[in-house]
């Protein structure tokens, strides 16, 4: 190699070197308070180990995982596990070890109190610099009017939580999962620089058992699942979708930044300018299409350094949408026609057909298929519920980027870029 070749090659490395270097570090913080020993549910034990484990295998070292847990001690009950042999009747007072993985080190570093969170993020913002990501997994009962509940029955408002991720640089991204009741507050939190994805919205509680959360189980799941990975690492977004799908309990409230930026933006739509508007007679697939259209021609009139990535989303998102119509309509035609209540009548009629001592020796077959075909049903309405949901808000978001000025666009993505960070 000559001496041209060999500074070319030198570069060439440097370079790349450079960019990998300045690619940003990951950190995480997991805080889980459980407000004191008798609320404290297994669950959120159980919650943080998984994400812990979860945010290991994507590539954060372990000294830079902070965990929030409880009354932070290594010694002393701390969390109350109850027994699922007697239905959950009697429970076992537990202490959890400061070692998330079994051996000798200390993951639990601080109490999930309100001077932990300080002390957490006053040490994080001496280490953490521009180009960095945070990613904030809060695993917690919630309060509709006090935010997060932490240990020793204390709270933390979302405004209380805002001024500490103030703390930190401005060029720091902070990707931000929540498993609480009431859980959308914290989409207030969002920025272009900070994007949320919830369990549930700010109106709703949340029910799990006390030893499983199948949320926050999903959510790791997804972040270890490395068949999604892109460019190697999950995507923050697909996470949060892991998590939606094992989770039927929000009743379609899974929410992100992106539904609550869209929800809160003012569009400047005139009548004339919308033609899809005007056809009333045509069908929902047609009148899709046609907005679609109108989209693509927006989008090309108002961005251009932003214009490829806005042409991959929406393919991507008129494809999901399509297949989401078909698969609502599906499912509510289904539930419509009274399958299930159907099958519950048909199943009433054999019984009372049966003699009365055929009833005896036969009521717990029955019993059985009745309750089997009543859990169905209530899952055919979660489903239903998480379609219509999935529906409402994609065409939200399509008439959003029909109609959003380029500011508000340029913001859309940003956010956007936020939730689809590889962790």
């Amino acid at each position: 190699m000559d001496k041209k070749g060999f500074v070319y090659l030198t570069l060439f490395i440097w370079s790349q070197f450079y960019s990998v270097a300045h690619a940003g570090d990951k950190w995480a913080i997991i805080l889980s308070g459980g407000y004191d020993l008798k609320n404290n549910h297994y669950r959120y034990y159980k919650n943080t180990v998984e994400m812990f484990s979860a945010l290991r295998e994507a590539g954060i070292k372990r000294d830079k995982i902070t965990t929030l847990y409880a009354d932070g001690e290594t010694k002393g009950v701390d969390t109350t596990k109850a027994n699922p042999w007697t239905l959950y009747f009697t429970k076992s007072e537990i202490d959890t070890p400061a070692s998330l993985v079994g051996d000798s080190y200390r993951d639990i570093k601080q109490s999930a109190t309100r001077q932990g969170i300080s002390a957490t993020f006053d040490d994080l913002a001496k280490k953490v610099k521009d180009g960095d990501h945070l990613v904030f997994f809060v695993t917690d009962h919630g309060s509709k009017y006090d935010g997060i509940t932490l240990w020793n029955g204390e709270s933390y408002s979302v405004s209380d939580l805002e001024s500490q991720l103030a703390k930190l640089p401005s060029g720091v991204s902070v990707h931000l999962a929540t498993n609480i009741c009431y859980g959308g507050q914290l989409l207030r939190l969002t920025k272009n620089n900070v994007c949320v994805v919830t369990n549930t919205d700010d109106q709703k509680v949340t029910y799990s058992n006390p030893n499983d959360d199948p949320f926050a189980t999903g959510l790791a799941s997804g972040l270890k699942n490395r068949t999604n990975k892109t460019n190697g690492g999950v995507r923050f977004i697909d996470a949060f979708q892991s998590g939606k799908s094992n989770d039927l309990s929000s009743n379609g409230t899974h929410l992100t930044s992106v539904d609550y930026f869209i929800e809160n933006q003012r569009l400047n739509i005139s009548p004339q300018d919308c033609i899809a508007c005007q056809c009333q007679n045509i069908s929902p697939l047609e009148r899709l299409q046609r907005e679609i259209a109108e989209i693509s021609e927006h989008l090309s009139k108002v961005t251009d350094k932003r214009k490829p990535y806005y042409e991959k989303y929406l393919k991507d998102r008129i494809t999901k949408l399509s297949g989401s119509l078909d698969s609502y309509r599906n499912r509510y035609s289904n539930y419509v026609r009274g399958n299930y209540q159907k099958e519950l009548d048909r199943l009433k009629g054999q019984w009372e057909a049966l003699s009365e001592r055929d009833k005896q020796r036969l009521r717990p077959y029955y019993t059985g298929l009745a309750e089997k075909l009543r859990a169905e049903d209530e899952y055919q309405r979660k489903k239903l519920d998480d379609a219509e949901g999935d529906h409402k808000r994609a065409l939200a978001e399509l008439k959003f980027l029909r109609y959003a000025s380029p500011s508000q666009l340029e913001q859309y993505y940003n956010i956007r870029k936020c939730l689809e960070y590889e962790i």
